[in-house]
């Protein structure tokens, strides 16, 4: 067994507990919890992610998906080596360090079951990011340092619905994933640690950041269900708000300056 250098995201599920009670009454949330949980499973979320990669063809520009078909994943699982365990509310995934296009792969898992159990189910995140010695394998041994740090992120220090980047991972998304147009969704928190959250994933979205009516009325119909269920665990979505009200006027104002040409990008 040999430790190996990978960035990894340990994150929880907010409200996981409470949605399983009110599951036995509304089998409706149960089916979409078990929907989006067999998507994951089995190398479902990796396998997704492959699928939308770009690859050059002799016939032009095609996806991962189109070229290589059934066979996506044990050619795809060569080249990155990106690896995705779900245990109850919690998820990990990562990706060898040395891997700079698995390590933006990474930052787009992030980013999409951020917006998949947001939206599918109202329920929000918590995580951290680090970068360091890992065992990582699918449907195996998960365990070392980098677990161990992305965890102590998570349950001691992001207290809101975020996700917290360590130092030496910030450093390295800054240096080595200067390309990733996720890169600018990181951002200085008020206690001085760099974060992810669902607000800079939805504004780094082309299509959220085009229904900003249809993502409040989400913010606030979660809002509302924790009100009824779980008060006190309003702060974490009242965090949120606070956040959404906030940065979406910084990028309505920057919208509203940037010229024609550059809108459309």
């Amino acid at each position: 067994m040999n430790y190996e250098n990978r960035l990894i995201c340990f994150f929880d599920l907010l409200g996981f507990s409470a949605a399983i009670k009110q599951a036995e009454q509304e089998p409706a949330i149960a089916a979409s919890l078990f929907k989006i949980f067999s998507e994951f499973k089995d190398g479902g979320l990796e396998s997704a992610l492959y699928g939308a990669i770009p690859f050059l063809d002799v016939d032009g520009m095609k996806t991962c998906q189109d070229y290589y078909g059934d066979s996506l994943m044990e050619h795809a699982d060569q080249t990155y080596r990106l690896v995705a365990t779900q245990f109850s509310d919690s998820f990990v995934i990562s990706a060898p360090a040395d891997n700079f296009a698995a390590c933006d792969l990474l930052l787009r898992a992030v980013q999409i079951i951020h917006f998949q159990f947001f939206f599918s189910l109202g329920m929000l995140m918590r995580g951290g990011i680090t970068v360091g010695k890992l065992v990582h394998e699918r449907g195996g041994a998960l365990f070392g340092p980098a677990m161990i740090e992305a965890y102590e992120l998570e349950s001691k220090h992001a207290v809101y619905s975020r996700v917290l980047v360590s130092k030496d991972a910030a450093t390295f998304i800054d240096e080595k994933l200067s390309f990733s147009h996720l890169k600018s969704a990181f951002f200085q928190g008020f206690d001085g640690f760099r974060v992810f959250d669902l607000v800079s994933a939805l504004l780094h979205s082309s299509r959220f950041r085009k229904e900003r009516s249809g993502v409040e009325r989400q913010l606030r119909a979660v809002e509302q269900d924790i009100i009824h269920n779980a008060p006190a665990a309003h702060p974490k979505i009242a965090y949120l708000l606070d956040r959404w009200q906030q940065d979406v006027h910084l990028f309505s104002e920057n919208d509203a300056t940037q010229p024609v040409a550059d809108k459309a990008q």
